[in-house]
């Protein structure tokens, strides 16, 4: 498997998690819940990213 096909879920994740915390900082009330899940996100990329292989969804 080649490492694009490898690393792509985790790069997919780590900018879905920067745009969430984006979104949800400029929201007020409902924002805090767009940055934990950003946050969420931006754990499971680099935790995919560090491992070379996909924690556990």
């Amino acid at each position: 498997m080649s490492a694009l096909l490898r690393y792509w879920p985790a790069l997919a994740a780590l900018g879905g998690g920067l745009v969430l915390i984006a979104v949800g900082a400029g929201l007020p009330g409902a924002g805090a819940a767009f940055v934990a899940v950003g946050l969420a996100g931006l754990g499971w990329a680099v935790a995919a990213l560090r491992l070379g292989r996909l924690p556990a969804p």
